[in-house]
Protein backbone atom coordinates (compact mmCIF):
# COMPACT_ATOMS: atom_id res chain seq x y z
CA UNK A 1 0.00 0.00 0.00
CA UNK A 2 1.01 3.73 -0.22
CA UNK A 3 1.14 5.24 2.86
CA UNK A 4 1.02 9.06 3.41
CA UNK A 5 1.37 10.67 6.71
CA UNK A 6 0.38 14.25 7.10
CA UNK A 7 1.02 16.16 10.05
CA UNK A 8 0.08 19.33 11.31
CA UNK A 9 0.90 21.83 14.54
CA UNK A 10 -2.05 24.04 14.96
CA UNK A 11 -4.87 23.92 17.28
CA UNK A 12 -7.45 23.16 14.22
CA UNK A 13 -6.59 22.90 10.69
CA UNK A 14 -8.57 21.94 7.17
CA UNK A 15 -6.63 20.10 4.89
CA UNK A 16 -7.44 18.50 1.46
CA UNK A 17 -5.86 15.27 1.17
CA UNK A 18 -6.72 11.73 0.02
CA UNK A 19 -7.92 11.97 -3.71
CA UNK A 20 -9.66 15.56 -3.06
CA UNK A 21 -11.38 14.76 0.50
CA UNK A 22 -11.94 17.65 2.95
CA UNK A 23 -10.84 16.61 6.59
CA UNK A 24 -11.45 18.68 9.18
CA UNK A 25 -8.63 18.14 12.15
CA UNK A 26 -8.95 19.10 15.65
CA UNK A 27 -6.88 18.77 18.35
CA UNK A 28 -7.44 18.38 22.16
CA UNK A 29 -4.50 20.41 23.68
CA UNK A 30 -3.04 23.60 21.65
CA UNK A 31 0.83 22.52 20.49
CA UNK A 32 -0.21 19.23 19.89
CA UNK A 33 0.26 17.59 16.69
CA UNK A 34 -2.46 15.51 14.86
CA UNK A 35 -1.50 13.09 12.38
CA UNK A 36 -3.51 11.37 9.47
CA UNK A 37 -2.76 8.28 8.24
CA UNK A 38 -4.03 8.25 4.50
CA UNK A 39 -4.27 5.25 2.78
CA UNK A 40 -3.55 6.65 -0.85
CA UNK A 41 -5.23 4.08 -2.76
CA UNK A 42 -8.01 2.76 -0.40
CA UNK A 43 -8.72 6.58 -0.25
CA UNK A 44 -9.18 5.31 3.63
CA UNK A 45 -7.94 7.77 6.42
CA UNK A 46 -7.30 7.10 10.33
CA UNK A 47 -6.83 10.14 12.74
CA UNK A 48 -4.23 10.22 15.64
CA UNK A 49 -3.32 12.53 18.02
CA UNK A 50 0.53 11.52 18.42
CA UNK A 51 1.74 10.92 21.82
CA UNK A 52 3.44 14.18 23.68
CA UNK A 53 6.27 13.59 26.32
CA UNK A 54 5.31 16.65 29.20
CA UNK A 55 8.29 15.67 31.62
CA UNK A 56 11.81 16.38 31.03
CA UNK A 57 14.33 13.87 30.81
CA UNK A 58 16.86 13.41 33.54
CA UNK A 59 20.24 13.10 33.81
CA UNK A 60 21.63 9.40 34.68
CA UNK A 61 25.30 9.94 34.49
CA UNK A 62 27.98 11.94 32.78
CA UNK A 63 31.69 12.26 31.92
CA UNK A 64 33.59 14.07 29.59
CA UNK A 65 32.66 12.57 26.60
CA UNK A 66 29.02 11.11 27.02
CA UNK A 67 26.32 11.92 29.19
CA UNK A 68 23.70 9.29 29.71
CA UNK A 69 19.69 10.38 30.22
CA UNK A 70 16.70 8.75 31.32
CA UNK A 71 13.30 9.23 30.92
CA UNK A 72 9.96 8.05 32.41
CA UNK A 73 7.50 5.94 29.86
CA UNK A 74 4.76 7.71 27.76
CA UNK A 75 2.00 7.42 29.90
CA UNK A 76 -1.40 9.53 29.72
CA UNK A 77 -1.80 11.36 31.91
CA UNK A 78 0.74 13.39 32.92
CA UNK A 79 1.94 13.24 29.15
CA UNK A 80 -0.93 14.02 26.33
CA UNK A 81 -1.84 12.58 22.99
CA UNK A 82 -2.59 8.78 22.04
CA UNK A 83 -0.82 6.12 22.86
CA UNK A 84 0.28 3.04 22.17
CA UNK A 85 3.62 4.45 21.98
CA UNK A 86 6.77 1.94 20.21
CA UNK A 87 9.64 3.85 20.81
CA UNK A 88 11.36 6.82 21.55
CA UNK A 89 13.83 9.14 19.89
CA UNK A 90 16.19 10.95 21.94
CA UNK A 91 17.57 14.39 20.55
CA UNK A 92 20.63 16.18 21.35
CA UNK A 93 22.41 19.27 20.46
CA UNK A 94 25.43 22.08 21.45
CA UNK A 95 23.04 24.94 23.59
CA UNK A 96 24.51 27.19 21.13
CA UNK A 97 23.44 25.20 17.94
CA UNK A 98 19.99 25.03 16.46
CA UNK A 99 19.68 21.89 14.59
CA UNK A 100 18.95 18.72 16.68
CA UNK A 101 20.90 15.67 16.28
CA UNK A 102 18.83 12.03 16.78
CA UNK A 103 19.55 9.24 18.24
CA UNK A 104 18.30 5.41 16.37
CA UNK A 105 14.82 4.75 17.93
CA UNK A 106 15.20 2.66 21.21
CA UNK A 107 12.71 0.58 22.83
CA UNK A 108 14.07 1.75 26.04
CA UNK A 109 13.76 4.06 28.48
CA UNK A 110 17.56 5.34 28.19
CA UNK A 111 20.10 6.82 26.19
CA UNK A 112 23.60 6.90 25.97
CA UNK A 113 24.82 9.94 23.84
CA UNK A 114 28.73 9.83 23.06
CA UNK A 115 31.42 11.30 21.06
CA UNK A 116 30.68 15.04 22.70
CA UNK A 117 32.95 17.91 24.20
CA UNK A 118 34.42 18.16 27.17
CA UNK A 119 33.16 20.75 29.18
CA UNK A 120 30.59 21.64 27.42
CA UNK A 121 27.11 22.10 27.77
CA UNK A 122 24.17 20.36 25.57
CA UNK A 123 20.48 20.05 25.18
CA UNK A 124 18.67 16.96 25.67
CA UNK A 125 15.02 16.28 24.71
CA UNK A 126 13.18 12.97 24.49
CA UNK A 127 9.91 12.01 21.57
CA UNK A 128 7.65 9.15 21.60
CA UNK A 129 6.87 7.44 18.61
CA UNK A 130 2.98 6.43 17.92
CA UNK A 131 2.66 2.22 16.43
CA UNK A 132 2.00 4.33 13.43
CA UNK A 133 5.38 4.87 12.74
CA UNK A 134 5.20 8.61 12.87
CA UNK A 135 7.31 10.57 15.95
CA UNK A 136 5.41 12.72 18.48
CA UNK A 137 6.70 16.18 20.00
CA UNK A 138 9.29 16.25 22.12
CA UNK A 139 9.22 16.66 25.88
CA UNK A 140 11.12 19.96 27.41
CA UNK A 141 15.02 20.28 27.10
CA UNK A 142 17.22 19.28 29.59
CA UNK A 143 20.43 20.83 29.88
CA UNK A 144 23.61 19.05 30.51
CA UNK A 145 27.72 19.89 31.01
CA UNK A 146 30.20 17.43 30.14
CA UNK A 147 32.83 16.83 32.62
CA UNK A 148 36.25 18.68 31.90
CA UNK A 149 39.11 16.61 31.78
CA UNK A 150 40.20 13.84 34.36
CA UNK A 151 42.53 15.59 36.11
CA UNK A 152 40.35 18.68 36.89
CA UNK A 153 38.38 17.00 39.43
CA UNK A 154 35.85 15.15 40.05
CA UNK A 155 32.46 15.08 38.11
CA UNK A 156 29.27 15.44 39.74
CA UNK A 157 25.89 13.99 38.23
CA UNK A 158 24.12 17.17 38.97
Amino acid sequence: MNFAFICKKTARITLSVCARYLVNIKTQQFDSYTCLLCDMLAVRCNFAELPVMVRVPFLRMRNDSSVMVWWREWRNPPDRGSGPVSAYVVYYRHHMETDWEALQQTTSTWAAVTGLRQDTEYQFRVAAVHQSGVVGMPSPMLTVSTCGSMYSGACNTS
